[in-house]
């Protein structure tokens, strides 16, 4: 089989692991490559998570067929559900989808190249149950981004309007009702910011599509990375080919059966774009 090749010049100083999941691979495949000796730093092979330094050559060496969600672990998993946090470049359905390597049942989505927790229904009784539970809002969602700019979100709601392009596979966001447009909320907090950007916590309070994307770019802030809704020459800047955007926690509230034993639970992971 044909082995891919990434290389690249470090441009943060941390650990492989981070660095590659950033760049689209899976934890556990990292890990997988680690094991290998696949991953060269400055032409010397190595063989666990190591710090590397700004400046430094890394080269990696993998099976493309096999990347990404071969190894990929739930972060829960029981007879109804399971909670995946999935890797850039994934589809959740469709021929390679997150679906059919779990078979398992689509409940919400998130874009090809977001990233973060989605949750997958086991059966038929679990699916309708969590589908009414996203309907009523009994699902918090909150994301992580990395937008462009400084900003001084405080936890307000935005509210906008929305009106689905299908032609062009994307969306527009407006301050007035219009034709065909649907009201879209969503909640901002800053939780750091940089020089040329920002750091930015997202609950959803309504699921559009494209919602956070779109809506972030209205206000001024398109998350980095993004080529819809962002800039190329910018993303280009911060070396970002996917929009840094991740779902990374989830929080249930009134689940009727058979899944009301997760009531009040919540699921957390880590945002790699800090």
């Amino acid at each position: 089989m044909k082995m891919e090749k990434l290389e690249f010049l470090n441009d943060k100083k941390e650990s492989i692991v981070k660095i590659l999941t950033k760049k689209g691979f899976s934890f556990n495949f990292v890990q997988k490559l680690l094991k290998n000796k696949d991953i060269l730093i400055d032409e010397k092979r190595i063989k666990k998570d190591e710090i590397i330094q700004l400046g430094s050559k890394v080269c990696v060496f993998y099976n493309k067929k096999n990347n990404y969600y071969e190894n990929l672990v739930p972060v829960f998993e029981d007879d109804n559900l399971l909670i995946i946090n999935k890797p850039n470049n994934i589809e959740i359905e469709g021929k390679d989808g997150l679906c059919q390597k779990f078979n398992a049942l689509a409940v919400h989505r998130l874009d090809r190249n977001t990233c973060g927790l989605v949750i997958l229904a086991k059966n038929e009784i679990s699916k309708q149950s969590l589908m009414q539970a996203f309907k009523n809002r009994d699902i918090e969602k909150y994301y992580h981004a990395l937008v462009y700019g400084k900003t001084n979100f405080d936890g307000k709601i935005y509210k906008a309007y929305l009106v689905k392009d299908s032609n062009k596979s994307l969306v527009k966001i407006y301050d007035k009702k219009v034709k065909g447009a649907v009201e879209i909320q969503t909640q901002f907090w800053t939780l750091k910011n940089f020089e040329q950007s920002s750091t930015v916590l997202c609950k959803l309070l309504t699921g559009r599509t494209h919602q956070l994307r779109a809506h972030l770019s209205f206000l001024g802030h398109f998350i980095v990375g993004d080529g819809k809704y962002g800039k190329n020459e910018i993303n280009k800047k911060f070396d970002k080919k996917y929009q840094t955007l991740t779902c990374t926690k989830l929080v249930f509230h009134n689940l009727q059966s058979p899944l009301q034993y997760l009531n009040e639970k919540e699921f957390n992971c880590e945002f790699l774009y800090n």
